[in-house]
């Protein structure tokens, strides 16, 4: 007999469904074939609090670090009747009986099994159950593959470390810098949110300690022999004055200058290079760029994301919400086809899905930079389709669409680049030419083609009158839910060494 402990009762459903369910009670399930699936909600056992390891149940600046030697773990609020089901049901296994653990595929799913394993003094086998779907497809796929809980203790230890040095920062310098406060009002300090704090305050006053400063840009239409006109701009970095460290034309009198310089005079086409460029579709999503996108485009906060995004994991429409991963395994691409026909046949993206190439093999496909799970896509099981609310519908069609383009050609351009002497002045038009349009001619992504005359190295011709822009240097954007995630994805950009 198997007894399998999910992190979460929607997970032990999903465990039963596919195992078959015979028996249900308020703490666990019994299955047809005998097994037992129970589970948790959450962490059912959390780090015990400095008071635990104290002498003074007060806060003293005396007792400082506090360090314990031996870390200790008691029930969390509201956990105690769950803990003492799951107890009872491992003390009456047998030697023969195993223990799987299936917690979310990920390391504070590992932990918050194996610390309940452990807390019931369990020493018997244990398997571990990684699943990245709750769509029985997936869900037997898994069940037929458990292995040693054993290889993924590093992932569990990864987690206690982790929480350990959340507990030693957060514990520690809250009591330091609240006693160390005159007001001696309560100054909580974070591993993870004080950094972020700090780095969203430094934005801030980036953002309101701005200067603008004008810069100046400076545009002049070539006409070709009245066959049509061609926009160049000055190319700032090649001057050898005037410009700021970010190469802006900033001296307004030196502006004038070219732009009397270089209007209505001779205008040499001195190169023009051409170079054929291909755009694969996006990569899948990863939960923090889901988020981000979700921002951007239709102004969720990223709570309300992954809150949706879970509820779409738990009806079995989506795989696993909370991975850092944009990639794919190579053995699901052959499964691709039919979750989106199954996906066509309930009446969505039927064009598009129509015209997929499933021949087509992404980059995204590859194995190797997996980590602990893959990226977000859509799963086979489409039977919760019709319960979804607008918001959950958004969210399900967003991921649908990101891998309906997978299976679409490249967009492939023809970047050319014009460059022109207007007496001795560098200018340069830039002119993207499409070639194939691919990815974008789905869902309104297209960009339009751009008709120009044709030209050749060594032609002459009249410039216009030059016309000069005057812009504005303009402050960084505060952060947003959505850029606050991509600034911690990347926090390398705003971190230097001293």
């Amino acid at each position: 007999m198997k007894l399998f402990i999910a992190e979460k009762p929607s997970l032990a459903r999903a465990i039963a469904d596919a195992i078959g369910t015979d028996k249900k009670t308020q703490t666990y399930i019994v299955c047809s074939n005998g097994d037992v699936v129970t589970w948790c909600f959450g962490h059912l056992l959390g780090l015990a609090k400095p008071d635990e390891y104290t002498k003074n149940k007060q806060w003293s600046l005396d007792e400082l670090p506090i360090i314990p030697e031996k870390w200790k773990k008691v029930p969390n609020k509201d956990s105690y009747a769950q803990i003492k089901a799951i107890n009872q049901l491992i003390s009456k296994l047998t030697p023969s009986d195993v223990v799987v653990n299936a917690g979310d595929p990920d390391r504070e799913g590992q932990l918050l099994v194996d610390e309940v394993i452990e807390n019931a003094r369990y020493k018997g086998k244990v398997l571990r159950l990684w699943v990245q779907a709750l769509d029985k497809q997936s869900m037997l796929a898994a069940l037929k593959d458990l292995r040693p809980n054993s290889e993924y203790r590093n992932l569990m230890l990864s987690a206690q470390y982790r929480s350990y040095a959340d507990w030693l920062v957060g514990m520690n310098f809250t009591r330091l810098f609240t006693k160390k406060n005159d007001a001696n009002a309560l100054l909580p300090v974070g591993r993870v949110k004080t950094p972020t704090l700090a780095l969203i305050y430094q934005r801030y006053m980036e953002n309101k300690n701005f200067k603008p400063k004008d810069f100046y840009v400076l545009e002049n239409n070539l006409n070709i022999n009245n066959k049509g006109f061609i926009k160049c701009t000055l190319v700032t970095k090649l001057l050898k004055k005037g410009i700021d460290d970010e190469n802006r034309l900033i001296d307004k009198q030196y502006a004038q200058e070219i732009a009397k310089a270089t209007s209505r005079t001779k205008a040499l086409i001195s190169d023009i290079k051409e170079e054929q460029k291909t755009e694969l579709a996006p990569l899948p999503f990863s939960l923090s760029k889901l988020q981000k996108y979700m921002s951007d485009k239709y102004s969720w906060k990223a709570k309300q994301t992954l809150d949706i995004l879970q509820k779409l994991y738990e009806k079995k429409l989506v795989t696993y919400p909370r991975t850092d991963c944009e990639y794919l395994p190579e053995e699901q691409f052959s499964q691709a086809k039919t979750i989106l026909q199954t996906i066509s046949s309930k009446g969505l993206f039927k064009n598009a899905i129509s015209c997929c190439d499933f021949t087509l093999k992404h980059k995204a496909w590859d194995t190797s930079k997996i980590t602990a799970h893959n990226a977000i896509i859509p799963t086979q099981d489409t039977t919760n389709l019709q319960s979804l609310d607008d918001y959950e519908k958004t969210l399900y069609e967003t991921i649908v669409k990101s891998y309906i383009l997978l299976f679409y050609k490249p967009f492939i351009y023809k970047q050319i680049t014009i460059s022109v002497d207007i007496n001795g002045y560098p200018f340069q038009s830039v002119i993207k030419k499409v070639m194939q349009k691919g990815w974008r001619s789905v869902f309104g992504t297209d960009e339009p083609d751009v008709e120009y005359p044709t030209v050749k190295k060594g032609d002459v011709y009249t410039s216009s009158d030059t016309e000069i822009k005057t812009q504005q240097t303009t402050p960084p954007s505060l952060f947003t839910d959505g850029t606050i995630i991509d600034a911690m994805h990347h926090i390398h950009k705003y971190i230097t060494d001293e």
